[in-house]
C-alpha cells in the first residue's frame, strides 16, 4: 500500500518538487516536518484579510439583527450608541472593500482565497502560488463557512496533518525521521 513508502529528502526545499511531482501523478501524499502554512507572511496577509471580511460579515448581521429587534421593539443586545464598531475597517483597502461588494454575501470560502492574493498583491513567485493553492485545498471543504475556515487555520498545527494510518506516502526531511 501507499502507506509502506517514504520518501527522505535532506533540505526541506526539496519537498516542493517532491509534491509537485505527487500531485501531478494523482498519488496520495502527507508532508511532516515542514514549516506550517501560516508561517509564511503571504499566507498571514491572506488570513488577516480573511479575518476583516469575517468580522464585516459578523458586523452586518448584528446590524440585521439589530435593526429587527428594533422594528418589533425587543431591547437592543447590543450598544446602540457604540455604532464605531459596525463600521467597515477604515485601513481595510478599498480594492478588499470592492471584492467583498463583488462576491456579495457569504460566497465560498474558496473564492476569497483565490482572489485575494491578486488583490493583496502576495503569492506572485512560484512557492507563493504553491501556498495559495494549498490554502485553497484547505478552503474548499468549508463551503460558504468563512468563520469555521478561519477558526480550523487558527487552531491547526502542523502534526495535525500527519495520519500514521493514512494510506499515502510520507514525504519528510530527513532531519523529522529522527526516532522514527
Amino acid at each position: 500500500s501507499f502507506a509502506d513508502f517514504a520518501v527522505l529528502y535532506r533540505l526541506s526545499a526539496q519537498s516542493r518538487l517532491l509534491v509537485a511531482a505527487f500531485e501531478r501523478s494523482g498519488m496520495p501524499y502527507q508532508t511532516i516536518g515542514q514549516a506550517p502554512l501560516t508561517g509564511y507572511a503571504d499566507v498571514r496577509e491572506v488570513l488577516a484579510a480573511l479575518w476583516s471580511v469575517h468580522r464585516i460579515a459578523i458586523q452586518g448581521a448584528l446590524q440585521d439583527a439589530d435593526a429587527r429587534h428594533s422594528a418589533t421593539g425587543a431591547r437592543y443586545f447590543t450598544d446602540p450608541k457604540d455604532r464605531r464598531a459596525w463600521h467597515l475597517d477604515p485601513h481595510l483597502s478599498p480594492k478588499v472593500t470592492r471584492l467583498i461588494a463583488e462576491l456579495g454575501p457569504q460566497p465560498p470560502v474558496v473564492r476569497y482565497v483565490e482572489r485575494l492574493p491578486q488583490v493583496l498583491g502576495v503569492g506572485r513567485n512560484a512557492a507563493g502560488v504553491a501556498r495559495m493553492e494549498q490554502l485553497a485545498r484547505l478552503a474548499g471543504p468549508f463551503g460558504d463557512h468563512l468563520g469555521d475556515f478561519l477558526e480550523a487555520m487558527a487552531l491547526h498545527k502542523e502534526p495535525d496533518a500527519y495520519d500514521p494510518r493514512a494510506d499515502r506516502v510520507t514525504l519528510m526531511p530527513l532531519h523529522a525521521a529522527k526516532g522514527l
